[in-house]
């Protein structure tokens, strides 16, 4: 589901609560960028903004959480493959730093080396506890942490806002919060005012029942049902069953109690309609069976993870690498040796003849 579309789902509502009588449940991760790093500032100095942001803006009883960073990444989570993958796109040495110095690299540049990021956390959350301030940090990634947060606090509040930029709160919130009394914020940028939402006011009453399915898997509610059973009541060949039963209707092909499309024979009826436009992208075709069968275990997996039922990455679509946890892409070639063969033979032939 598109961004805009899940937040088109839910009129704002108003901010006009009792503050003190409520909590704020602060993303750290967005904190540590929202909170701009004044040019010429010593690392003391920065310090001392994040505390005074959060004390002046939101009360010394808010609740920071920020992510964890595991040193050892071959033992790591799920998190650990997206975070390498992000590192590759913007990479940034690590930076000795002393409360003293000046930042000699930009905020973003300092943010993107996770060791930075890391011990950035941990000083800020000394200085957090040293003021009586409430701060948490989570094994990896902080979102299931910040949502239990809320719904463990809901309960002695009168409202409870998370705030974040991170789309997957507001999924996650929707999915599994029953509370009338949590909100999320999504901050401001530049012209776009800040905006507080309801999850359980949805205009459509079946969004949480299927958010966490669509959002993991992109498309519609066809085998989210299954998805979401917490304890585990089908075995991996039925959860990939659902998925390439929902990846066929997703691409336009009907399915029947007693008859479900081959995802492969689609994925060549979509192949050879493509062959008749004058430019084709290979990559719109759907996932060969092999490759849907891995990324369906993938998301069973990261919906349990979200509903809080710990299930072992490597039994659902990931492998343990000397670099850590990796999705597993395929076991299968995506086209047969001898197509393959051909491809090459003609591709040779054609060279040749240059």
């Amino acid at each position: 589901m598109l961004l805009y579309s899940l937040y088109k789902a839910f009129k704002p509502c108003s901010q006009n609560f009792n503050a003190e009588s409520s909590v704020y449940i602060i993303d750290g991760g967005y904190l540590l960028h929202r909170v701009l790093w004044n040019r010429g500032s010593t690392f003391s100095s920065i310090y001392d903004n994040y505390v005074t942001y959060v004390r002046t803006k939101y009360k010394s009883t808010a609740l920071v959480i920020f992510d964890g960073y595991p040193e050892n990444e071959t033992v790591g989570g799920t998190k650990c493959a997206e975070r390498a993958r992000r590192t590759r796109k913007q990479t940034s040495s690590e930076v000795m730093f002393a409360e003293t110095m000046i930042p000699t690299v930009s905020q973003e540049k300092f943010l993107a080396n996770p060791k930075n990021k890391d011990r950035l956390i941990s000083i800020l959350m000394n200085k957090f506890s040293s003021l009586n301030m409430t701060c948490k940090k989570a094994d990896e990634d902080a979102d299931c942490l910040i949502v239990n947060s809320a719904l463990a606090l809901a309960p002695t509040h009168l409202s409870v806002v998370v705030l974040g930029e991170d789309i997957d709160l507001f999924v996650i919130l929707i999915g599994i919060c029953t509370f009338d009394n949590v909100y999320f914020v999504k901050p401001g940028k530049g012209r776009i005012a800040e905006k507080m939402f309801a999850p359980h006011t949805a205009s459509e009453k079946t969004i949480a029942d299927n958010i966490l399915f669509i959002h993991a898997m992109s498309g519609c509610d066809t085998t989210s049902a299954l998805f979401n059973y917490g304890k585990m009541k089908h075995n991996p060949e039925a959860v990939v069953d659902a998925g390439n039963r929902f990846l066929v209707v997703l691409y336009g092909y009907p399915v029947t109690a007693s008859d479900t499309p081959s995802l492969n024979n689609v994925r060549y009826k979509c192949y050879m309609k493509s062959s008749f436009n004058k430019s084709s992208n290979m990559a719109s075709l759907p996932p060969t069976e092999a490759a849907a069968h891995q990324h369906s275990l993938r998301v069973y997996h990261q919906i349990q993870h979200w509903l809080g039922n710990k299930k072992r990455p490597e039994d659902w679509g990931w492998e343990r690498t000397i670099s850590g946890l990796q999705p597993v892409k395929t076991l299968q070639l995506p086209t047969p040796d001898s197509i393959l063969r051909k491809q090459v033979q003609e591709g040779m032939h054609r060279k040749l003849q240059l």
